[in-house]
This record gives C-alpha cells, sequence and structure tokens, in this order.
C-alpha cells in the first residue's frame, strides 16, 4: 500500500513544474492553516507562522514537546494513538479537539496527520491544524435557531451542518522535503490557486472541483476573469488596481464564481502577495460557501415570516383588548348600576393588567421602537416593594383559588437599577409558578441588601423540583418531568426567560429544592445607585 501510494506521489510530481524551495518555505508560512511536523519518535520539530500566531506561545515552548503534551488532559490518550498511528503508515480520520492559548482564549481546533516517508521508511509525520472556532459556533447558532423554526428550515440545517462535518479525503503521504509541500497544497481542503497579473500559474485539486473541470489543464493558464461573475468582475480589476498603485486591499473578499456547468457559486477568498526568489505572486485561497450563503438567505425570509405573523396577532389582539378596556370603563363609571369597593377595586386590577398586555401588544406591533431604546437607557431607579406588591396582586387570584397565602418581607428602603417592566416581568414570572405548582402552604417574597446588590428570595411549600432537574431547569423550553404531573401546562419558556432577563441586567439566578417540600429561587441583582441630592432653586439660580 505504502509503495503504490509512493509511486502515485512521484508520478503526480513528474507533472508539476519545479518549485524552488523558497517557494515552499514562503508558501507554508503564509497558509492559512497551521502546520507542524513530527520526528519519528512522536516530537514536534517545526511549527509555522500560523500556529505561533494562533497560540500566543514562542517556538521554544513547543520544539520538542509530543502532541498528547499539548491537547486537554482529557484527549492526550487518543492523541497520542493516532500520532502513532500516523507513524505506522496509517491515516488517522480528522479530529477536532478544544484548544487553550496563552491567553486563556479556547480555541476549536481540527487536526490531520500524515507520515513523512524518506524511501520505505517513516521518519516523521506532518500536522495540520485549522481553527474551526466560527464554524463550531455557527453550528450552535444554526442547532439553536431550528427548535424555534418549521420542520423544512430543521432539516435544511442538519443537512448543512452534515455537509460542513464532511471532510475531503486525506493528504497523501508525503516524501521528500519539497515534494510534502506539493503535496500538502494539492490536497488542502480549500481552493488554492498561484497567479501572475491575475493569470493562473498553479491550482491545486481542490479548486478544479470547485470550478467543475476534470483537468488542471481546464484551469492553468486561464485568467480569473475567466471564471468571475459578471457581477464579480469589477471587484477583481479594482483590487488589481489598486495593488498596481501600491496599495494593499483587503486580504479577505466574496466572490461570484461561475462553475463550468453555467451555476453561480458563491466563494469566500483570501489573497496574499509571495514572492518566490525575486518574481512576486499572488496566493489565493477560495472556499466554496454557497451552501450557507443559501441557507443564511431562508433563514431570513422564515424569520421575516415569523416577524409578519406575530405582527398580525398583535394586531388582531389589540382590538379585544380595546374593547375590554372600554368595558371596564363602564362599569367603573356606573353605567350598569352601582359597584360596591371590592369590586372596583378588582375592575381596578383588571383595568391594570389589560393596559399592560395592550403596552406589550403595541411593543410587538413596533419592534423598531423596542430596538431604537437600548437596556441602559431604558433603566431607572426602581424601587422593589411597591414593585413586589403589584405582582402580589396580580398572582391574588389564583392564590385565592388555592387556598395559598402570598406573604412579602420587602424593607422600603431597597431600590434596583433596571427596566421596571423587565424586572415585573421576572417576578411575575417567578410568584405564578410557585402558586402554580403549590396546593398548600405560602408564598413568600423576601428581599435584603447585599454588598451592593439586592438579594431577592421566592419561596414557596409547593411539590419541589427532583434534584437531577435542577440543572436545567433555566434551559428553553425545558419542563421537569417529577413536576409535570403535579401543576397545569406550560411552555417552560419562563424560566429562561427570566434568567436572560436577570443576566442582561447584570444578576444571577440560583434555585434550591427538595421534592414535597418545596424551591427556593434566590435572585441577585444590582442595586441601585443613591440619588444625589438636588439643588435648591435659590441655588439653581445663582449658579
Amino acid at each position: 500500500m505504502m509503495e503504490d501510494r509512493m509511486e502515485q506521489s512521484t508520478t503526480a510530481a513528474s507533472r508539476i513544474p519545479h518549485i524552488r524551495a523558497e517557494w515552499h518555505t514562503a508558501f507554508i508560512q503564509n497558509f492559512r492553516d497551521g502546520i507542524f511536523t513530527l520526528d519519528a519518535e512522536g516530537r514536534i520539530n517545526f511549527v509555522n507562522r500560523v500556529v505561533l500566531e494562533r497560540s500566543g506561545r514562542p517556538l521554544g515552548w513547543w520544539i520538542g514537546r509530543h502532541p498528547r503534551d499539548v491537547v486537554p488532559p482529557e484527549n492526550a490518550e487518543m492523541e497520542e494513538a493516532r500520532v502513532a498511528a500516523a507513524l505506522r503508515g496509517e491515516i488517522p480520520a480528522p479530529y477536532e479537539v478544544a484548544y487553550e492559548t496563552a491567553d486563556g482564549k479556547v480555541l476549536w481546533i481540527e487536526l490531520d496527520y500524515v507520515a513523512i516517508a524518506e524511501e520505505t521508511d517513516i521518519v516523521g509525520c506532518i500536522g495540520i491544524s485549522r481553527n474551526v472556532t466560527a464554524r463550531k459556533q455557527a453550528e450552535r447558532a444554526l442547532l439553536q435557531a431550528k427548535e424555534d423554526l418549521e420542520t423544512r428550515v430543521a432539516q435544511r440545517t442538519r443537512s448543512i451542518s452534515e455537509e460542513i462535518a464532511r471532510r475531503r479525503r486525506i493528504t497523501e503521504q508525503l516524501a521528500a522535503s519539497e515534494e510534502k509541500y506539493r503535496a500538502l497544497f494539492e490536497h488542502a481542503l480549500d481552493g488554492i490557486a498561484i497567479t501572475k497579473d491575475g493569470r493562473i500559474e498553479s491550482a491545486n485539486r481542490a479548486l478544479i472541483d470547485m470550478l467543475g473541470f476534470d483537468n488542471a489543464k481546464d484551469v492553468i493558464g486561464s485568467h480569473i476573469f475567466d471564471h468571475a461573475a459578471p457581477g464579480s468582475r469589477a471587484l477583481i480589476e479594482a483590487r488589481m488596481a489598486a495593488r498596481r498603485r501600491g496599495e494593499q486591499p483587503p486580504v479577505r473578499f466574496d466572490l461570484q464564481v461561475k462553475h463550468h456547468s453555467g451555476s453561480i457559486r458563491s466563494f469566500e477568498a483570501s489573497s496574499t502577495s509571495l514572492l518566490i526568489g525575486e518574481q512576486k505572486r499572488m496566493l489565493v485561497t477560495f472556499r466554496d460557501v454557497t451552501g450557507r450563503r443559501r441557507a443564511e438567505s431562508l433563514l431570513k425570509r422564515l424569520l421575516a415570516g415569523q416577524r409578519r405573523a406575530v405582527d398580525v396577532v398583535s394586531h388582531e389582539a389589540r382590538n379585544p383588548l380595546t374593547a375590554i378596556g372600554g368595558y371596564v370603563k363602564l362599569l367603573q363609571n356606573g353605567a350598569y348600576g352601582a359597584l360596591t369597593q371590592q369590586q372596583l377595586e378588582v375592575l381596578d386590577k383588571i383595568q391594570r393588567n389589560t393596559d399592560r398586555l395592550a403596552t406589550l401588544v403595541t411593543q410587538f406591533m413596533e419592534p423598531g421602537r423596542i430596538r431604537a431604546r437600548t437596556l441602559e437607557e431604558r433603566k431607572t431607579r426602581v424601587p422593589l416593594a411597591p414593585l413586589l406588591s403589584l405582582v402580589m396582586e396580580e398572582s391574588h387570584a389564583l392564590a385565592s383559588e388555592k387556598d395559598l397565602d402570598i406573604v412579602q418581607e420587602t424593607p422600603a428602603d431597597l431600590y434596583l437599577h433596571g427596566d421596571p417592566d423587565e424586572l415585573r416581568e421576572v417576578f411575575s414570572i417567578l410568584t405564578f409558578n410557585a402558586v402554580k405548582y403549590s396546593s398548600r402552604g405560602r408564598i413568600i417574597l423576601r428581599a435584603l441588601p447585599s454588598e451592593g446588590s439586592v438579594l431577592i428570595h421566592v419561596h414557596d411549600e409547593g411539590c419541589g423540583i427532583p434534584e437531577e432537574d435542577l440543572e436545567r431547569v433555566f434551559e428553553y423550553a425545558y419542563r421537569s418531568a417529577g413536576s409535570a404531573d403535579n401543576a397545569p401546562g406550560g411552555t417552560g419558556r419562563g424560566l429562561s426567560m427570566a434568567k436572560e432577563i436577570i443576566e442582561d441586567h447584570g444578576g444571577e439566578i440560583l434555585v434550591t429544592s427538595q421534592v414535597g417540600v418545596g424551591s427556593t429561587f434566590t435572585v441577585r441583582l444590582p442595586a441601585a445607585p443613591q440619588p444625589t441630592a438636588a439643588r435648591s432653586p435659590t441655588a439653581a439660580a445663582n449658579a
């Protein structure tokens, strides 16, 4: 098997024009991926500039280390086995691992290994490390978004993830030093071209495939213009003109490319100057992002459709809310007869909650206005005791039905710094949950100061939360299986929303619980700063 691969490499090399060692040195140092080599004992004896810059560590830190000492401890055994396999002439599958840089930043790195052979002896191996952090983050974002989208979008997202996850074939064995860099060029995952004045002098297999050709001769000698879509030709000409003027255009740019089949593909490209001896060339890399661009466009359309649906529902909800408010005012004004004081108080509560719901509907219908005011602009000095009193009033009717008492223990001098509407929503969620999951006892809202913050405890004597569910109660749309049989249905989104609001305000939320005894949710929020003393009118007039 090894002899066959070496013979294939030799045959391929015979078709490639001779390129001097200086080109390979420049190429490997300017390559967008990290490159490192190992000796026969698996020790690092070379790393390129990308590895040094990405890790933030000097060359001396790397030389002599085994890859198992670089990866996290839990991956060390697997990494050692992969290196050993490569040194035996095997080709281990690509592998993704979390790597911590010198400044503590965590990157996701994809590692490939391939053996280096001299004649029939394996003298080491070469490693290729690719930073796939952005891709991992994109995958998480797509997975998070799919929960709220239609089934068709979720299926499409999964197919994109699978497409991203697929790997192209592994780099062939490398022979002598010059051949190993050429093999790296030929088998890189991205398309790579060496150009002079826009004309392609060398192209790797990936680029040939991306353009839809079978043979290198269909690409070599052609001009970049020959493959660019009409809409991208002006961009290429502008970049070339800028270089002729001695200017440096942006390294990365987007490009529309004509596939040999006639279709238009979306590429992400980057270019950098390359000096081969005294001759200037351009090293251009390409990545086909057609599938990702289509998915992004589809996602935008679906989110726009979702926004329109919310607008329709919000608009339709405003009319009945207006009617309810009108009838409440008629009742309050005695249009249907005199009412008792208790009845008037109940109507007042109905009116306040109707107005609150109407405000929320209006906000849904005016997303631009909501976005125009940031959270910092909406923050104000919020008295906590009156806020919790409103929450208690809202929960009173449901608590009375279940014969529950709601008690507030809040000093009058406690103030929060935040958006009053959002803070009210947080404590409404926690209080309603306490009532909903309780069938006896009391609900206690207790607040006290704590080193520049305010601690608010919402305690109930309800069914409690199983220990195995405590770490997940704040997850989006999660409902505890242990409590599902003891309370009315819900979406499981309230606690997730409450946690998000609290963290946006610079706070945190914790929960302790015991099944059959009850639960306590503890919220820590920043206390409002003391107001500055107001100047007297006389002092202001004299200022």
